[in-house]
Order: C-alpha cells, then structure tokens, then sequence
C-alpha cells in the first residue's frame, strides 16, 4: 500500500509539474519578459550620466612650512538621471554600484586615486532602481596632499556599474607661486 502511495504522489508530482509548465507558456508571462528586457535595453538609452567637480581646479602650496602638512580636495558628484516614463530597474553584481577614479589626462591607465580602492563590498546581487524622472546621486571627496599629486591636468571618471557607462570631468592641480 505504501508503494502505491509514492507511486500515486508521484504521479501527482508530475502532473502537478506539467500543469505548472503550461503557465509559463501563456502569453502574459512572455509579455511580462518582453517588458523586463525592453526595460533592461532602453536603460543605456534614457540613463544620462553627469560628473561634476568642486572646485573644479586645485591650487596647492608647495612650500615647507611649519606644522603638517596642509590637505586639499575635490568633491565629485555623480547623478544618474532616468529621462524615461517609466522607472529603471537594473543591478548590480554585488553591493558596489559606482565608482570614480582619477588619473592624469596623459596617462589613463595610472589611477593617482580610486573611490572603492581598499573598500570591502558585500557580495550579493544589488537592486538599483531610479523611479521615471528621478536622479541617482552619489557624492565623494578626494583628500590629499600637495606631496602626492604633482601639477598637471586630470580626469574623474566616474561609472554607473549596473550599465558599464561612465561620465568623466577634467580639472587641474597647480602650484601657487
């Protein structure tokens, strides 16, 4: 008798398992998909990405004096602005859903400084929504000493990971004679 139990369960299991494919097969839940990819794609397109730079333009004093020595920075503010009608769901592959970078404008690949360098994220999937007509904003400041960064012309770039797109700003560190 317990063996036609399992054997009836079973059945039950299948059939239950066939009925519950037919769902997927109706229309609606295509639809559904169809709207979710639409939605994934046109991200790149209706996302527009800004970086901005405060001051702008660092002027460093190079000269020894007494007491430490004096800090400077640049603030960086990164906005998302989603221009569609409808709100933008994307993800990221873990908690870290930007990040800015500066490097000199002659040399691209030698970052003098990175927002998440030496910063620990978590490690599960992210949701990142900006609702239709909404800006995403993240805003970070660059410490550091006339010591560290020679004069000369940099860039920030500064990336939506969710996208993979980037805004960028250039600005300059010089010396006050």
């Amino acid at each position: 008798m317990n063996a036609l139990m399992v054997r009836r369960g079973l059945a039950a299991v299948f059939v239950g398992a066939a009925v519950a494919s037919l769902v997927f097969v109706i229309p609606v839940a295509g639809a559904r998909q169809d709207a979710e990819a639409a939605n994934a794609n046109a991200g790149a397109n209706v996302l527009k990405y800004r970086l901005r730079a405060k001051p702008g333009g660092v002027q460093v004093d190079r000269m020894p004096g007494p007491g430490p020595a004096k800090s400077y920075e640049e603030k960086f503010t990164f906005v998302v602005t989603n221009t569609a009608a409808t709100e933008y769901d994307g993800t990221a592959s873990n908690c870290q859903t930007f990040d800015i970078a500066v490097t000199p404008v002659d040399k691209p690949d030698q970052p003098v400084w990175q927002w998440s360098h030496g910063q620990m994220f978590c490690m599960m999937v992210t949701p990142v929504k900006i609702a239709a007509g909404a800006r995403w904003v993240k805003v970070e400041t660059w410490k550091f000493s006339a010591a560290n960064v020679p004069d000369g012309k940099y860039r920030a770039t500064a990336t939506f990971i969710p996208e993979h797109k980037t805004a960028t700003v250039e600005f300059e560190v010089t010396s006050v004679h």
